[in-house]
C-alpha cells in the first residue's frame, strides 16, 4: 500500500469525526455557561499550552511506555470549538516520537473531546531506518481549574493501521 493510499485509509474517520461534532453542535448545552467561578476564570482564555506525562499501552505490539508531550490549542471566540498541535514521546526499548493536529470539542467547560489525525516516527532497535505510520486519535478530557493552572485527567485512543494504542496521563497546563 502506498503512502497516499494508506492516508485516504483515515478519512471516512476524519468526515466521521467532523460529522459527529456537527450534531453535538447542534444540541443546546444548558450547562455550558454554569461553572463555577474558578474554572470560569481558568477557561476565558482562548489560548491553552499543557505539558503531559502518561502512559501508552500498545497490546498488539507488546509494548507499553511512559509518554510525555506538550500541546497548544487556540479556542475558536464565541464556541465551543478549537484546534491544536500535540506532541508525544514514548520511551520504551525503542523511542516513538508523535506528532497530531487534534480538533477540541468542548461539551462544557470543563469537559472536552478531542479527534485528529497525526504521524508516528520511531526506529527499531539494531534498525537504521525510521519509520513513520499515520495515526488518528480520539480522545476525552476533564479540566480541573487551580487558580491559573488547569490540571486535566485524559484518556486516548489511538489508532494505526497496524495496531491501537490506549494512553492515560495528566496534562498541565495554563490558558492565556
Amino acid at each position: 500500500m502506498t503512502s497516499r493510499q494508506s492516508g485516504l485509509y483515515y478519512l471516512p474517520l476524519i468526515l466521521l469525526c467532523f460529522g459527529i461534532g456537527e450534531l453535538i453542535s447542534q444540541v443546546p448545552s444548558e450547562n455550558y455557561n454554569k461553572s463555577a467561578d474558578l474554572n470560569v476564570q481558568s477557561h476565558a482564555h482562548n489560548n491553552h499550552a499543557a505539558f503531559f506525562i502518561g502512559w501508552t499501552t500498545q497490546p498488539k505490539r507488546n509494548n507499553s511506555a511512559f509518554t510525555i508531550g506538550a500541546d497548544y490549542s487556540r479556542k475558536f471566540s464565541h464556541s465551543q470549538w478549537s484546534v491544536g498541535v500535540l506532541g508525544e514521546m514514548l520511551f520504551a526499548h525503542h523511542k516513538e516520537g508523535l506528532a497530531l493536529v487534534p480538533v477540541y470539542y468542548h461539551i462544557t467547560y470543563e469537559i472536552w473531546l478531542r479527534s485528529g489525525p497525526g504521524i508516528e516516527f520511531y526506529k527499531n532497535d539494531g534498525d537504521e531506518r525510521r519509520h513513520t505510520e499515520w495515526v488518528f486519535r480520539f480522545g476525552a478530557g476533564y479540566d480541573i481549574g487551580l487558580d491559573k493552572w488547569i490540571l486535566t485527567p485524559s484518556l486516548d485512543l489511538d489508532l494505526y493501521r497496524s495496531a491501537k494504542a490506549l494512553v492515560l496521563g495528566i496534562n498541565i497546563g495554563s490558558g492565556f
